[in-house]
């Protein structure tokens, strides 16, 4: 038997707004396990994508438009505190995926609280210790040796994308101090394929 039930209406005031809990961070499938990539589940946004080159942004922020507004005038703010670098409008710390508590999202009808920008408010909360001991470790590996070679090249580029981590939370005095700690790694080596046009001999020769 499956029950369900419908969500209350929100009547207090007119935002357009949802949130994610821990469940949907850590279980629904993200290619680098960005969490900004879960934003664009949210109604009105556009597809978030990376738009800086690794070298300018390590973190590998998302891009998105919400509503029709610019990418550049959504508002990050981490544990309430803000959060947006203020030259691109990007979170200033992406924060690893199993780091993230639960994350608040509104699109429109914001109230003054939550910012002035005319895109999207995100506030990320971080994940907190607990009074037992508990943490996770994870790995992702892909290579060239489960890749298939490209259609026009006639070796299979070497190419390795790793991306690892831990995190662990544990009380430091049970039921008033606790510590949580996570980290995540990226390594990505190898090279790429590239098609490029060359002229035929009568070409060079002027013909």
């Amino acid at each position: 038997q499956i029950t369900t039930r419908a969500r209350a209406i929100q009547t207090s005031n007119g935002e357009m707004s949802t949130d994610f809990n821990a469940p949907i961070i850590y279980e629904l499938p993200v290619i680098d396990r960005n969490t900004q990539q879960l934003v664009g589940l949210f109604t009105g946004i556009t597809p978030p994508e990376t738009a800086l080159d690794v070298v300018r942004d390590p973190d590998r922020n998302r891009f998105f438009s919400t509503n029709g507004q610019a990418p550049t005038v959504n508002e990050w703010e981490r544990d309430g505190v803000y959060d947006t670098e203020p030259f691109r409008n990007t979170a200033i710390r992406v924060m690893p995926n199993f780091g993230v508590g639960e994350m608040f999202v509104a699109t429109a009808g914001q109230s003054p609280e939550r910012g002035y920008n005319g895109g999207a408010w995100v506030n990320r909360l971080s994940r907190q210790g607990a009074n037992s001991v508990h943490g996770d470790f994870f790995e992702f590996w892909s290579g060239d040796i489960m890749r298939a070679r490209p259609y026009f090249s006639t070796v299979n580029p070497r190419f390795v994308y790793n991306q690892f981590g831990a995190d662990v939370g544990t009380p430091v005095i049970p039921n008033k101090t606790f510590f949580f700690a996570d980290y995540q790694g990226n390594y990505q080596n190898g090279g790429i394929g590239q098609l490029t046009t060359v002229p035929v001999p009568g070409a060079i020769t002027g013909n």
